[in-house]
């Protein structure tokens, strides 16, 4: 083999291993935080205005989003339908152009088994057809160590009957995906709950969920880049209690 051959096949060999790094790097970026390829769909251009991406992992997810290659789409409205037959309606208007992703979508903590994906958007003269990534980040309610996954107390107050709303702050500095409310000595019916976090972002949140002693509230899942907490304010009906009622915070990291 003369010394030109001899470089030309390194050469190709160097390009061909630099590709392989390239595709693994690739690849561990996209698993990066628990992300997985959940599937795909193609716009329909000549059809109607939504389009379905059927999940067949049986795995349960944290969080969504969508992801656009070949053309720019304007998503209108997001449906999750889960394996317990129940659906998630999220109205969005993003417009997402070739190689984007949608912002985070945190699902309802405890529906994560996706059938899947539906989603509609604006038909626009695309030279090309579309298609739509559906990723999943998974959650980690059941994995790893210390506290991940685990509900702790982050406060409580004791409800004045003579107003009918309270504050509860937060001195955990830790970070939190979820929160329940906890009724402790007598009956309580939340109307409202507002999340103030540390950022000075809030995340308010209408509820009309009767909760009787010794209960708690639905899983409220916290917006997936908000969740360091400085308080919790909720507001009830007034009833006669013949004491003062105790609600406490629990927070799910």
């Amino acid at each position: 083999m003369t010394f030109q051959r001899l470089i030309r096949a390194g050469s190709l060999l160097f390009v061909l291993l630099s590709m392989s790094t390239a595709a693994d790097a690739q690849m561990r970026r996209g698993n990066e935080g628990g992300w997985q390829l959940l599937g795909r769909s193609y716009v329909n251009s000549r059809g109607g205005e939504h389009d379905t991406i059927v999940v067949n992992s049986r795995g349960s997810f944290q969080s969504l989003q969508l992801e656009v290659k070949g053309g720019s789409i304007e998503f209108q409205r997001v449906v999750v339908h889960f394996e317990n037959g129940q659906d998630h309606v999220l109205e969005i208007r993003d417009r997402i152009p070739a190689n984007g992703r949608t912002r985070e979508i945190d699902l309802p903590g405890d529906r994560r088994r996706i059938r899947s994906v539906e989603f509609w958007y604006s038909r626009e003269s695309w030279r090309s057809r579309p298609y739509v990534n559906l990723w999943g980040r998974s959650g980690s309610d059941t994995q790893g160590g210390g506290s991940e996954g685990r509900w702790e107390n982050l406060g409580r107050s004791y409800v004045n009957s003579r107003v009918d709303h309270d504050r509860i702050p937060v001195t955990n500095r830790g970070a939190f995906r979820a929160l329940q409310l906890g009724v402790k000595g007598g009956t309580i019916e939340f109307q409202r709950v507002v999340v103030h976090f540390e950022n000075g972002e809030d995340h308010p949140l209408e509820i009309s969920d009767r909760i009787p002693d010794g209960g708690k509230t639905r899983v409220i899942d916290l917006p997936g880049d908000r969740r360091r907490i400085r308080s919790v304010e909720f507001w009830y009906s007034k009833e006669g209690w013949r004491s003062r009622p105790l609600v406490n915070v629990w927070g799910r990291r």
